[in-house]
């Protein structure tokens, strides 16, 4: 489904019940401009001319216990970045996941130009926000209705960085002649590689994806704040492939362990901290 113009993809499929109902497995509401597009919570998602935003109707049955619902944010976040690091050449593109769903990227020409000279500055390079995922779900007869709110910053080179910037990035530093990605090949390729992983994810689960999904997310070790835990400091050990929590060790008493839930915490990378989502 295409529309020029919209409000919202993820809004239009929400509102018109009728209309979902009836549409086949696998429907995606896409739209050249978003004058309303959301984010998690009460955040906005800016889309400006060459941002891809579509929305995704997925049908999952709840009796497939090996495919539990909550991962499939983490698989179409996964495909996305794996629809351009799966192509030959693009493999080092520099795009990653934060923990739960939003993808980024190592922007080289965020790095301030006289850092080089400043020998108390931080010379790595920023990651900033490059899209994100926003998940809607009902429940009847059995089967779950899933609407995977999609938006992608591919050829617009604001309000932070595109794929194709990170291309020609790219190109100008390693001598590459990588062409960039239009935005209807993204989503066709995103689309394509969704399915190829949520048909294996059908038979073997999330565990298979676990060593592609640690390769590019960013938390590796990465010791941050539960700020809902008393201000607790503890190091990120992983992603439950049953349950989806992300998995937590203390740094003061290796015994304690922490769960978190994806859909009821925020992670703000800027200050290291998760705290419960408002």
């Amino acid at each position: 489904m295409y529309s020029d113009t919209t409000t919202s993809t993820q809004t239009f499929l929400e509102k018109n019940t009728k209309l979902q109902s009836i549409l086949p497995n696998g429907t995606v509401n896409v739209a050249t401009v978003q004058l309303a597009g959301r984010g998690r919570g009460r955040n906005a998602w800016i889309a400006p001319l060459g941002c891809l935003q579509f929305t995704m109707l997925l049908r999952h049955p709840s009796s497939s216990k090996q495919a539990p619902v909550v991962l499939l944010q983490y698989l179409i976040s996964l495909a996305i970045v794996e629809s351009v690091k799966s192509q030959p050449g693009y493999e080092n593109i520099p795009l990653r996941l934060k923990w739960p769903n939003d993808l980024y990227a190592k922007h080289e020409s965020l790095v301030d130009s006289d850092a080089s000279d400043n020998p108390d500055s931080n010379s790595n390079p920023e990651f900033v926000k490059i899209g994100g995922v926003l998940v809607g779900s009902s429940y009847k007869n059995g089967e779950f209705s899933l609407l995977f709110g999609c938006g992608v910053n591919v050829a617009n080179p604001l309000p932070t960085t595109s794929f194709n910037k990170l291309i020609r990035e790219y190109n100008d530093t390693h001598g590459t002649h990588l062409a960039t990605i239009p935005v209807e090949l993204a989503l066709a390729r995103i689309t394509a590689k969704f399915e190829e992983f949520y048909r294996k994810f059908l038979v073997s689960g999330f565990e298979p994806f676990l060593e592609l999904y640690y390769k590019n997310w960013l938390h590796t070790d990465q010791i941050v704040t539960l700020v809902d835990q008393g201000y607790e400091r503890v190091r990120i050990v992983g992603v439950s492939p049953e349950t989806g929590l992300l998995l937590t060790r203390s740094i003061h008493n290796p015994n304690a362990h922490y769960s978190l839930q994806p859909d009821g915490n925020s992670f703000d990378m800027l200050q290291g901290m998760i705290s419960r989502k408002t």
